[in-house]
Formats: structure tokens, C-alpha cells, sequence
């Protein structure tokens, strides 16, 4: 699998390694889908590694806890769960809060204050309400620094996109659609 990648705030990766070297316990907590797709055998696997090479490493603040799949947690893709590994929770798609509370449980873990960063309200919300619910301090950041990155869509280079990942089996960026000579062109690929 093909993809670019890179770091949205280095000051982040900074500030995560710097609590990791504390006391303080450091945990992801993505949206992303767990399990095989297509090519990838282990979505968190390669998230895991993903992030690893951007230099983020939550591991370091729950090292003897095993890998756990929430297969209580039913998501809307009935083969794909919530799951813990390697100071990683995947929610499936499922509300923060609820395989938040569920690692906590896990884990055996009591925290008397979560400071939660998202790039989405909603899920701040959320936390800030399982927080609440239990008399646990919370700060949270709404962080919009990715936003700086958003591009509006162009229709035909998105066509070229799909048409290469379909065909080609390999994704290419937008860089690479207007650079690569060996790109089929934009009208084939709206027919």
C-alpha cells in the first residue's frame, strides 16, 4: 500500500513524547475501523506503524496490558470491533465515550483528570459528558491545525485518483496525478 503521510504539528509529537518520558498516561483514541481491508491485513497494525514513523508512540503508558477487542461493542460492520493495542483504542466508528469507558473497565484504570484532543466537537462533547458522568476533571482541545491542510475537491483529479487506485491497485496524490506522465488521462477516466 501506497500513501503520503506526514506529521500535521511536530509540536505534538514533541509534547506526546514528553508525557510519555512522565507518570502520565498517553492514549489515542481513533474513529478508525479495525481488521483486514483489501491489501491490509491489520488496520491497526499499519496505523500502529503509520504513527510509529511520524514519530508517536503510545505504548509506553499501559506496556503489560494485552491487546483487547470490545466484541461486546457491535459497530454497523458486524466483522469489525472496538479494540486496545499498543496504547491505541479503535472506536469502529462507535461514540468515544462509550470504548473509552469500556478500556477504562479493561484496563482497571481510574484517572482523575482527561485532557481529550480532537479535531471534532462532537466527540469532545461526548467525552466531556463521560467525564462528567463520573466526576472526572476534563479539559478539552478542539484542535483545527489539520484544517490548514484541506484542500477543495478537484473533480477531475479525484477521478484520476479513483480511476489508478481501481485499475492500478495503488493510490497516488494529487502531486503525483499532475506530475506522472504515466497517468491515464482525465477523459478516460469520466467516461
Amino acid at each position: 500500500l501506497q500513501r503520503s503521510i506526514q506529521v500535521v504539528d511536530k509540536e505534538i509529537v514533541k509534547i506526546i513524547n514528553s508525557l510519555n518520558s512522565t507518570n502520565r498516561k498517553v492514549i489515542a483514541l481513533t474513529n478508525a475501523w479495525t481488521g483486514k481491508y483489501g491489501k491490509i491485513n491489520s488496520l491497526e497494525d499499519w496505523r500502529i506503524n503509520e504513527l510509529k514513523d511520524l514519530g508517536y508512540n503510545f505504548s509506553n503508558s499501559f506496556p503489560k496490558l494485552p491487546t483487547k477487542t470490545f466484541d461486546d461493542l457491535k459497530s454497523k460492520d458486524s466483522k469489525r470491533f472496538p479494540m486496545y493495542k499498543s496504547g491505541i483504542l479503535w472506536t469502529c466508528n462507535l461514540s468515544k465515550e462509550i470504548v473509552l469507558s469500556k478500556f477504562l473497565e479493561y484496563s482497571k484504570f481510574e484517572p482523575d483528570m482527561i485532557i481529550f484532543i480532537d479535531d471534532k466537537e462532537k466527540h469532545i462533547l461526548s467525552v466531556k459528558n463521560f467525564c462528567k458522568e463520573g466526576n472526572i476533571k476534563f479539559i478539552g482541545i478542539n484542535y483545527t491545525g489539520s484544517n490548514k491542510f484541506i484542500d477543495s475537491l478537484d473533480k477531475i483529479t479525484a477521478s484520476i485518483q479513483i480511476y489508478n487506485l481501481i485499475h492500478n491497485k495503488i493510490w497516488i496524490s494529487s502531486k503525483d496525478v499532475i506530475n506522472d506522465d504515466q497517468i491515464i488521462s482525465p477523459l478516460k477516466c469520466m467516461q
